[in-house]
């Protein structure tokens, strides 16, 4: 039991609170994107926190992949589990979604289920798969390169993801799997060139990224009425390839790096479902019934309180999709996960004894 379901392994804590701290900010941005919370106008506190949680989403998720994955062996079971977790929990939530929504069953939707590179629907997911199976070919590539050549390979992948698109107001999907190899290019270089003992400093760090984060969507409130400077701003860090995004997450992820590993069963407990919280909530097939689980979040009205209500509101729904997701992973785990397993072992004995 324990090597299938592994959440008392002896991952490194201090990275696994980031996975949930991230994963936390995705699931609070959906509920203001597809929830229906409403930017009021009164340029207040309400507003304010309104759009900290609908940019949040995205900050250090990727990260993590890279962080993770530089140091990890390339293993075909991992693929092979990886994507037929992904197949799984879509299909599942398909399933839901039919009953749900009372829709008939459509024979592309299946399509993007049992390929889910065919769609750019599911970009996070396609794009974490890619950039497994490309990850012993970046990791042999690296273990060539000098340091100096590490950084100037982040340096032109900045510049054709990041930097010229932001100038040139342009993404395409290419741009997005530069990017996700770029994330990988960081991750791998906080890994194999571990920062000195930054100290103090690393908090000042994390102070210094999450107040520009703070100011960014302040000017952003301030500037509601002038639609040209909210966009000018706005793309600066809206999503994942923008400049200022890859630099406060960059910013975060230094703070979790720079902390002594440890490990805890509970923090691993938590985070042992994380990835799947993340196919839950984010199906299209079951979306509207989470967003109306518990309270339909859109009607609360505004108020002083307003923050207050959609925060604890959609925790508890955070917590709701917690629980259903973790019990989903067992299931997976002792069924498909333990055929991948036994499989694994008749093939590969010598390597899983």
């Amino acid at each position: 039991m324990k090597k299938i379901i592994n959440f008392n392994s002896e991952r490194n804590s201090a990275i696994e609170i980031l996975r949930i701290i991230a994963l936390l900010m995705i699931f609070f941005h959906h509920s203001v994107l597809h929830g229906g919370a409403s930017f009021w106008g009164t340029h207040d506190f309400q507003d304010l926190v309104r759009e900290t949680l609908y940019h949040s989403g995205k900050l250090g998720v990727v990260l993590i992949s890279g962080y993770c994955l530089t140091s990890s062996k390339f293993r075909w079971k991992k693929l092979i589990n990886l994507f037929l977790e992904i197949v799984f929990f879509t299909f599942l939530t398909y399933i839901c979604g039919l009953f749900y929504n009372k829709t008939s069953f459509d024979p592309q939707e299946l399509k993007k289920i049992l390929l889910p590179f065919s769609s750019y629907e599911y970009w996070f997911m396609s794009g974490y798969l890619l950039l497994f199976l490309l990850s012993p070919f970046i990791n042999f590539g690296l273990d060539k390169l000098r340091k100096i050549d590490h950084l100037i390979f982040i340096i032109i992948g900045l510049l054709l993801c990041s930097i010229i698109p932001y100038f040139y107001k342009y993404s395409t999907y290419t741009t997005t799997i530069i990017y996700f190899v770029v994330i990988f290019l960081i991750g791998a270089f906080f890994k194999r060139y571990p920062l000195i003992d930054l100290k103090i400093w690393k908090f000042v760090i994390l102070v210094l990224s999450i107040a520009l984060f703070i100011f960014l969507n302040y000017l952003i409130v301030k500037n509601a009425d002038n639609a040209e400077t909210k966009k000018n701003i706005n793309r600066l860090f809206y999503d994942t390839y923008n400049p200022l995004a890859i630099l406060i997450g960059t910013g975060i992820f230094t703070f979790f790096t720079q902390l002594k590993p440890f490990s805890s069963k509970v923090i691993n407990f938590i985070a042992y479902p994380m990835l799947e919280v993340y196919l839950v909530h984010d199906s299209n097939y079951i979306r509207p019934f989470i967003y109306k689980l518990v309270f339909e979040t859109k009607t609360i009205p505004h108020s002083s309180t307003w923050a207050l209500k959609f925060i604890g509101i959609n925790f508890v729904k955070f917590l709701a999709v917690f629980v259903i997701a973790l019990l989903l992973k067992i299931i997976y785990a002792l069924t498909i996960g333990n055929m991948i397993n036994f499989v694994s072992r008749k093939i590969e004995p010598k390597e899983n004894q």
